[in-house]
C-alpha cells in the first residue's frame, strides 16, 4: 500500500471527538472541578520547586508507582504509570492483540477505545446496553465464546453504570484471554476491581489521576497487573519516559493527599443524587442511574435545543444523541454544588 493509500485508508476512520473549549461553566468533559482548586495549586507549586526540567525523568515513574502502591496496598511490581489512561489502553490493545483479533465492548463503550480498534484492524463483538441503561452479564458471556480481548469500561461512559462485582469475577472464571477494565472514575463507584489481577493473571485494571485527583491535564494513568503483563509492558512496551517530571512529582504528592481528595468524592456522589432527583422531579426527562462522576439523561426531541439554550447560558453539557435506545441524550458532569444549583435553576426555567 503506498503512502497516499494509507492516508486515506486513515483519514475515512473517526478519531476521538475531543469537546470544544470555552470558558463558561465546563460541565462537558467529566473533570473533577468539585476539588479545590487550592489543592491543585498547592500540589503545581510543590512539584515545581523539586523538579529539575533540564534533566530527563529517570525514575519517575518508579516513584509514582510506588505511590500509587501505598495508596492502592498493591505490590508495586504490578503497577505500570503511563501518559494518561488512554496511551495505556492503546498500546495494550496494540500488543496484546493482533490485528484481525475480535474484541468485546458494549454499546456503547468509550469511544476512543473503538475507535481505536478500528485504526489496529480489529474486529469489534458489541454488547446493547438495555433500556434502563445496564447491560447483561449473561449477555457478555454468551458474546466472549466470539471475542479474543474483552474490554469492559466500568462505570461506563457516557451511562455511568458500573458492572457488579460478582459478575466481573463470573467473567474472569470463564474468559481465558485478556480482561481490561477501564476503571477512570472508580472512585465515584461502589467499588474497585484492582486486586482482581492478583487472583486472574489474564485481568488488567487500567486507572487514572485524571478524575479522581482532578489532574487531567497532568496525564499521569496507571495500570495494576499480573507481575508478568507489567513487566513486560514497563520493561519493553512502554516508552522511556512517558510523564513528564512535573506530572510525576504532582502525582506523588496528590497521591500523599489521598484522603483530602477523597472528601470530594463523598461531595460528587451527593451531588450526583441532587442532580439526578432533580432532573426526575421536573418530569420532562429519563434520568439514569449514574456510578460515575456525570448523569445521563434523555431529553428526547428537546435535546437540541436544551444543549443550545444552556450553551447560550455559558454552561457546557455533552450532546450525545442516541445512546442504545433513547435518542436524545445529554450527558452532564457533577461541578461543584454551585456549578449543579446553576445547572438545575437553568433547566428548570427553560422548561417553564
Amino acid at each position: 500500500m503506498s503512502l497516499r493509500e494509507r492516508l486515506e485508508a486513515l483519514s475515512g476512520l473517526s478519531g476521538y471527538e475531543k469537546p470544544p473549549p470555552h470558558s463558561g461553566l465546563r460541565m462537558d468533559s467529566n473533570e473533577n472541578m468539585a476539588l479545590p482548586e487550592r489543592f491543585q495549586r498547592d500540589v503545581m507549586e510543590a512539584a515545581r520547586r523539586r523538579v529539575d526540567a533540564r534533566q530527563y525523568p529517570a525514575g519517575a515513574t518508579e516513584k509514582v508507582a510506588r505511590a500509587i502502591s501505598s495508596y492502592l496496598r498493591v505490590p508495586a511490581q504490578m503497577i505500570t504509570v503511563g501518559n494518561g489512561s488512554d496511551q495505556i489502553l492503546d498500546m495494550l490493545l496494540g500488543h496484546l492483540a493482533e490485528r484481525g483479533d475480535a474484541v468485546l465492548a458494549t454499546d456503547p463503550a468509550f469511544s476512543f477505545f473503538v475507535d481505536r480498534c478500528a485504526l489496529h484492524g480489529m474486529e469489534m463483538v458489541r454488547v446493547p446496553y438495555g433500556p434502563d441503561m445496564r447491560v447483561s452479564i449473561d449477555d457478555i458471556l454468551e458474546a466472549s465464546a466470539r471475542a479474543d480481548m474483552v474490554y469492559l469500561d466500568s462505570p461506563n461512559n457516557p451511562t455511568g453504570h458500573q458492572i457488579r462485582r460478582a459478575d466481573l469475577r463470573r467473567l474472569a472464571e470463564s474468559f481465558e484471554g485478556v480482561i481490561i477494565l477501564d476503571e477512570a472514575y472508580a472512585e465515584f463507584g461502589g467499588y474497585s476491581a484492582y486486586r482482581m489481577p492478583k487472583r486472574y493473571p489474564n485481568v488488567v485494571v487500567v486507572r487514572t489521576l485524571s478524575k479522581s485527583f482532578g489532574m487531567a491535564g497532568l496525564r499521569v494513568g496507571y495500570m495494576v497487573a499480573d507481575r508478568a503483563i507489567s513487566d513486560v509492558f514497563g520493561r519493553v512496551l512502554q516508552y522511556p519516559y512517558p510523564v513528564s517530571s512535573v506530572s510525576a512529582e504532582a502525582a506523588v504528592l496528590a497521591l500523599e493527599r489521598a484522603g483530602e481528595a477523597s472528601a470530594t468524592w463523598d461531595v460528587v456522589r451527593e451531588e450526583r443524587r441532587r442532580i439526578i432527583t432533580a432532573l426526575r422531579g421536573y418530569g420532562a426527562f429519563r434520568v439514569f442511574d449514574s456510578d460515575a462522576n456525570f448523569v445521563l439523561f434523555d431529553a428526547g426531541r428537546a435535546c437540541r435545543r436544551i444543549h443550545k439554550a444552556l450553551a447560550e447560558q455559558g454552561i457546557a453539557v455533552r450532546l450525545l444523541g442516541r445512546v442504545g435506545e433513547s435518542a436524545g441524550c445529554l450527558r452532564v458532569s457533577v461541578g461543584t454544588k454551585s456549578m449543579n444549583s446553576r445547572f438545575l435553576l437553568a433547566v428548570r426555567d427553560l422548561l417553564k
